[in-house]
């Protein structure tokens, strides 16, 4: 196997998404949700996150310390193969925020006169499409939050680069802002609005494919500082089977009743972080920070830098769906740095598969999708066994390499049996490894703590940062 070959192996396995970290309103809608519609628990849990952000707005931040305050604004990206199921589980997620724009809609219909409706429009909570100059407009109108959640992500991101009639370029930098939850102040030459003051929250969740977004993310995009905003995760295709289970109207309702009273409240409010809490946050940045320290690729230390607040983002909304009084508990800041752990790993993942080539990408692919099959087997099984189950590998040479690739990455274990007592052919057989022999960790061990995670082994695999290759 050439060096190569080596560095295009998965960086490490994709881990379950840890579902047990989240509040028990969405998690139920989590792990509901992607039993009926077939999907992974991440593609969910995502957007979830970011919706239910919003839904806080600008009712609940987090200080960290005076002069540090960290909103509940959560930027997410699942991005899988076409056929994955990627717009239902999105579906699920904003069906609560369309139906309340609706009513917004139908509300300035009947109160407002078409004459004022040509230079106006709704008060805005949701929308799948905008315009930088638009959504100034939207955000002072609706500072409390508005969600962006598009099930396809590419014409927002597609726009980023482009430069429009007046030969400036686009508008990263407004929505580099929009994250830090900064106001704007937009001067117009013509219309009739000649100044728009935005000082509202933003939340911004979609999907897309892998390959749209390799495509988009550009130059423009990894410079400004949006790229590393947003936390993207590609989980790995799943075999589509047919099931029974649907979303119950139980766990249907209960997220949608929390929603409507979480974009309800009034107010706003400041909350602290226990002492115990703040025990721990100050633990995991100095960690997180030794860690970002030892990564050499620019693009990746950028993302590690957004990283660093994301637990004092988790837990203000975490803490509006179950938790009481002004302060964050230890046990909610835990479940956030568990969360960002998560997302760290996967971030260095998506960044390696951001840079693999088309024959990079259809190889990896082939891996994880071997992996998925490796994980239904209760026994070892041959390159054989693999190329009969998995019909898009043509023939066992091919099977043999996707599965000694993922040997050489320790995430397949091969056990060599020589031929029996009345002869015939030795055999070689393979099984997910039972635990990687590399000892190394994807957490620091302040913040090890594995609840919620299904695959704890796989919890604790990581490569060293070498055999990541820079964007």
């Amino acid at each position: 196997m050439t060096m190569q070959k080596e560095s295009i192996v998965t960086c490490q396995r994709f881990r379950q998404f840890p579902v047990n970290l989240l509040p028990a309103v969405m998690r139920d809608l989590v792990v509901n949700g992607s039993a009926s519609v077939g999907c992974d628990p991440a593609t969910i849990a995502l957007p979830a996150i970011t919706a239910v952000g919003v839904a806080v707005g600008n009712g609940c931040s987090l200080q960290v310390k005076p002069g540090w305050i960290a909103p509940p604004i959560v930027w997410t990206v699942v991005a899988m193969p076409s056929g994955q199921q990627k717009s239902p589980a999105l579906d699920l997620v904003v069906e609560p925020f369309r139906r309340r724009q609706k009513q917004l809609h139908e509300k300035y219909q009947q109160e407002t006169s078409k004459d004022q409706q040509k230079n106006s429009h709704a008060t805005t909570c949701w929308t799948d499409d905008v315009t930088t100059e638009g959504l100034a407009v939207a955000l002072e109108k609706n500072p409390r939050g508005i969600l962006y959640a598009s099930d396809e992500l590419s014409g927002w991101l597609g726009a980023f680069g482009a430069y429009k009639s007046n030969g400036k370029v686009s508008d990263e930098a407004f929505f580099c802002s929009r994250y830090g939850a900064r106001p704007s102040h937009a001067i117009r030459k013509t219309g009739d609005q000649k100044a728009v003051f935005a000082d509202g929250f933003l939340g911004i969740t979609g999907v897309t494919t892998v390959a749209t977004l390799a495509s988009l993310v550009g130059k423009s995009t990894r410079d400004s500082g949006l790229l590393a905003r947003l936390l993207i995760c590609c989980p790995p295709a799943k075999d589509r089977r047919w099931s029974e289970e649907s979303v119950s109207k139980e766990v249907r309702k209960a997220y949608e009743v929390r929603i409507d009273e979480l974009l309800a409240a009034g107010g706003q409010r400041i909350i602290q972080m226990s002492q115990q809490a703040k025990g721990l946050w100050a633990e995991y940045f100095n960690a997180h920070n030794k860690e970002q320290e030892q990564i050499a690729d620019q693009d990746l230390r950028s993302a590690y830098s957004k990283l660093e607040e994301m637990p004092c983002r988790l837990a203000p909304i975490f803490h509006s769906l179950e938790g009481h009084g002004d302060e964050v508990s230890e046990q909610t800041m835990s479940n956030a740095i568990d969360l960002t752990e998560w997302l760290k790993n996967e971030t260095r993942r998506v960044y390696m598969i951001l840079n693999e080539s088309r024959e990079d990408h259809q190889r990896r692919d082939k891996q994880d999708r071997v992996l998925v099959y490796l994980q239904r087997q209760e026994r070892a099984v041959t390159a054989r066994d693999v190329q009969t189950g998995c019909r898009f590998i043509k023939n066992s040479e091919e099977a043999t390499e996707a599965l000694e690739d993922l040997v050489g990455a320790q995430l397949v274990e091969a056990e060599n049996h020589p031929a029996g007592r009345a002869g015939g052919t030795p055999t070689r057989r393979y099984r997910l490894a039972r635990k990687s022999e590399s000892g190394l960790s994807a957490q620091p061990p302040e913040t090890r703590g594995k609840q919620g995670c299904a695959d704890a082994d796989a919890c604790n695999e990581e490569l060293p940062w070498e055999t990541l290759r820079p964007i």
